[in-house]
C-alpha cells in the first residue's frame, strides 16, 4: 500500500486524566497530569484525584489506533522508594492498558528501553539487577508490548547476559535496533530487529530504534566485541523508506541524549513520532514539535512515573494524533480498579521476592570495609542491645524514632520485601559492610534488624570491649556537622524516599546526645560481642 501523502499532524489534544497530590516525603513530583490544550492554547486544570472521571480520555472519541509509549524505568518495577503518595509502577501501567483496552483502544504498547538502574550503583548489587531486569521482561509481556528499544543502560548487566535473555522473550516482544545488532556469528541475535511492522487497529505502524554508539563507549565489557555499532546516520535512510513503503505512521525510538533525538528527527522528517530519552524524571507534559509540525518529539519522564498515550484518528475527526502524559499516581489504587493490576502484583509481590530468596542475593551480596567510619580493621556490628548496656537513656530515645521500626516496613503484609537488597539496605544495621546484616535466617542478623546506632557511629565491637579507649571512642564519635556536612544521610533519605529532605529539621527528630552519665563502673568494664 502506497504511503499517504505527507502532511502537517494538526494540533495535538491533550485530555485530562488526574492530577498528582503532593506528598511531604515521596518521590519527585511533576505538574499536573490533567490539562486539556492544543499546542497554542492555554491548559486548563484537570480534575482532582478524587474526582478523576471513570472513564478515560473521555473527551477523546475511539481512536483508530493508539499507542502507549514508556521508557527509562530505570529498575522500579514499582512505585520508587517506600513512602506514600509516590508515583509509578508496572501494576499500575497494567491496569491502565487494560481500562483503554476496555474502552476500545486498540492499543500497542512501546517502550524505549533503560529498564534496569546502574547494576553497580548503590542499590541492590548486580544480581538483583539481573533478576529485576527478567521481572520488568515479563512484566513487559503481562502488558502485552510489541518491542523496547536496546540501551547502553540495560547493556551494563553484560552483554552475553542481556542478549542471553533475549533468548527468552518469546515471539511477540522484539528488541528493536537498527544500528546496534549482535554479530551474525554470536548466535544471539534472533530477538533484535532492525524495525517492525504492526497494526494498532486500522493503522499500520512503521517502528524502528537506534542506539547513540557514544553510550556505548562507557560500557567497560570486552563482549562488546560481539556487537556490530554503525551510526544512526547510516543506516535509518534505507529503513525509513522501506516503512514508508507500507505503513501509515513511522516511530523513531532513540537512545542516546535527547540533542541526539532532535538532531535525527530533523535530519529525518519522515518519521511521525520520535521518542527521546529524559534527563529528568518528570515528563513533559506536551510533545515538541519539529518539522514544522510535521514530527512530533515526545518524553516519557523516568523511573516508570509516567507514560504517554498517542490516538490515531481518521481524516476529519478532528486532529490526526492526540497526545496524552499520564501520571501513574494513586488514581490506579481504587478499589474498584485493583483486580485489572492482579496478574503484575503476583509477578512482583510473589514472585519476585521468592526469585530473590531462592538466588540468596543477601548472603551474596558482596560486602565492603566500612572506610567511611575509619573504624579499627576487623571491627564488626554487635547491634543495639549491645550499646543499650552502657546506653540506656540513648537507646531509649532511638526507640522512640522512626529509624528503630526501620524493619517493620519490610514486612508488610502482601507486600514483603525482607529478600530484596534495594530494600534491606536501609531497612537493616551495616548490611552493605563486613560485619553487618546479612539475611532474615542468619541468627545474628535478628540483632541487626531496624535502622540502628551502628549505620551512623560504624561497627561497635571495638568500642564495646574496650569503652574507655579513647582512640577507639574517637572512631564512633559523630558530630551533626560531620553528618550534614558529608551528605551521609541521603544515602538513604534520597530523592525517591524523601525528595524533600532537611537535615536540621530531620535532625531535630533524632538529637540523643548527653542522656547517659556513664558513672556505673560496669560501663567501664567492657562488653564481649557476640560471636559472628
Amino acid at each position: 500500500m502506497p504511503h499517504p501523502p505527507r502532511r502537517a499532524l494538526g494540533p495535538i489534544l491533550g485530555v485530562g486524566l488526574s492530577a498528582a497530590i503532593l506528598a511531604v516525603v515521596g518521590c519527585t513530583k511533576g505538574t499536573p497530569s490533567g490539562t486539556s490544550t492544543t499546542v497554542a492554547a492555554s491548559t486548563t486544570p484537570a480534575p482532582a484525584v478524587d474526582d478523576a472521571p471513570v472513564k478515560l480520555l473521555a473527551e477523546w472519541p475511539t481512536p483508530a489506533g493508539a499507542i502507549l509509549f514508556s521508557g527509562e524505568q530505570n529498575g522500579y518495577i514499582e512505585p520508587c522508594g517506600c513512602s506514600d503518595d509516590q508515583l509509578g509502577g508496572l501494576r499500575r501501567r497494567l491496569i491502565l492498558a487494560e481500562q483503554l483496552r476496555r474502552q476500545g483502544f486498540p492499543l500497542v504498547p512501546l517502550d524505549l528501553g533503560g529498564l534496569i538502574n546502574d547494576p553497580n550503583g548503590p542499590h541492590g548489587g548486580p544480581e538483583e539487577s539481573k533478576i529485576r531486569y527478567t521481572v520488568a521482561l515479563k512484566g513487559l509481556d503481562l502488558l502485552k508490548y510489541e518491542a523496547f528499544a536496546l540501551s547502553a543502560q540495560d547493556l551494563k548487566l553484560g552483554v552475553e547476559e542481556v542478549l542471553g535473555q533475549y533468548l527468552n522473550l518469546g515471539d511477540r516482544l522484539k528488541v528493536l535496533s537498527a544500528n546496534v545488532t549482535p554479530k551474525p556469528e554470536s548466535g544471539l541475535g534472533g530477538q533484535v530487529v532492525p524495525l517492525l511492522r504492526i497494526k494498532a487497529g486500522t493503522v499500520k505502524l512503521g517502528i524502528t530504534a537506534t542506539l547513540d554508539p557514544a553510550s556505548l563507549e562507557a560500557l567497560k565489557d570486552p563482549n562488546k566485541s560481539l556487537l556490530e555499532v554503525k551510526s544512526a546516520e547510516e543506516v535509518l535512510p534505507g529503513v525509513l523508506a522501506d516503512l514508508e513503503r507500507d505503513t501509515d505512521l513511522q516511530i523513531l525510538l532513540v537512545q542516546g541524549p535527547t540533542e541526539v533525538a532532535e538532531r535525527l528527527a530533523k535530519k529525518f522528517p519522515g518519521f511521525d513520532v520520535v521518542v527521546a530519552t529524559s534527563t529528568a524524571t518528570d515528563a513533559p507534559a506536551q510533545p515538541k514539535p519539529l518539522n514544522d509540525g510535521k514530527t512530533l518529539l515526545v518524553q516519557v519522564g523516568r523511573k516508570g512515573q509516567y507514560v504517554g498515550v498517542l490516538g490515531i484518528f481518521p481524516e476529519g475527526n478532528g486532529p490526526r494524533l492526540r497526545y496524552q502524559r499520564v501520571t501513574l499516581g494513586k488514581r490506579y489504587d481504587r478499589a474498584d480498579l485493583v483486580a485489572l493490576g492482579e496478574p503484575m502484583k503476583e509477578l512482583i509481590d510473589v514472585e519476585f521476592p521468592g526469585i530473590l530468596k531462592s538466588a540468596e542475593v543477601l548472603k551474596n551480596y558482596t560486602k565492603r570495609r566500612h572506610i567511611a567510619f575509619d573504624a579499627p580493621m576487623g571491627s564488626t556490628y554487635v547491634g543495639v542491645e549491645t550499646c543499650k548496656q552502657c546506653h540506656p537513656g540513648t537507646v531509649s530515645r532511638w526507640s522512640q524514632t522512626k529509624h528503630a521500626a526501620a524493619y517493620a516496613g519490610l514486612t508488610k503484609p502482601g507486600r514483603n520485601r525482607e529478600w530484596d537488597a534495594e530494600c534491606v539496605r536501609c531497612h537493616t544495621t551495616g548490611f552493605e559492610y563486613l560485619g553487618g546484616y546479612i539475611a532474615p535466617d542468619d541468627p545474628k542478623s535478628s540483632l541487626l534488624k531496624g535502622n540502628q546506632c551502628e549505620n551512623c557511629h560504624g561497627p561497635g565491637s571495638s568500642h564495646a570491649a574496650e569503652p574507655d579507649n579513647k582512640l577507639v571512642t574517637k572512631t564512633v564519635a559523630r558530630s551533626a556537622a560531620d553528618w550534614d556536612k558529608n551528605h551521609r544521610c541521603i544515602e538513604c533519605h534520597d530523592e525517591d524516599n524523601s525528595p524533600h529532605f532537611d537535615f536540621g529539621k530531620y535532625w531535630s527528630q533524632v538529637v540523643h546526645s548527653k542522656l547517659d552519665d556513664y558513672k556505673d563502673p560496669k560501663t567501664h568494664v567492657g562488653v564481649l560481642p557476640p560471636a559472628r
